[in-house]
């Protein structure tokens, strides 16, 4: 993780072009990529989710804890960088079935409790993440959101 902050490595969006905010971009990589190893290539990428993710969270105006389940849960990397970009707790679930609870929890709201962690990042690369974030956000140029999108009212 710590070559990817400091050699400042990026993957921009859009790996997918057609949805999201940064509808008709293409996606690349920016930064000495070529001499990453593959673990850091993937912390990039996990960077790259968790930027997207944060972003997606800013232009529905989200406030409070984000609560991260299935597979993400399990990507330290992920959750660390979504807290520090979205300025929020996140806690990540324990169970393997994200979809499923999700959906229970949107059916039932408060109809079961699931165990969940609070992940922040070391406090040693909060730093390093908040520079690295604020380089993504730079290098990405303004997301362009869906056509014709209405902002939801708070």
């Amino acid at each position: 993780m710590a070559a990817v902050l400091e050699g400042e490595v990026v993957l921009l969006p859009a790996v997918i072009p057609d949805p999201g905010p940064f509808q008709r971009q293409e996606t690349r990589w920016k930064g000495p990529v070529s001499a990453i190893a593959s673990g850091e290539r993937m912390a990039a990428m996990s960077c790259y989710l968790a930027l997207m993710t944060a972003e997606c969270l800013g232009l529905i105006g989200h406030d409070g804890t984000v609560v991260v389940e299935g597979p993400f849960a399990r990507n330290a990397i992920f959750c660390r960088m979504l807290s520090v970009a979205s300025q929020s707790a996140v806690a990540a679930t324990e169970g393997i079935t994200g979809t499923s609870q999700g959906a229970a929890l949107l059916a039932a709201p408060g109809a079961f409790r699931t165990k969940a962690a609070v992940v922040r990042a070391p406090e040693r690369q909060v730093a390093a993440m908040q520079r690295y974030a604020a380089l993504w956000r730079r290098r990405a140029g303004p997301g362009q959101g869906p056509a014709g999108a209405v902002p939801i009212p708070s």
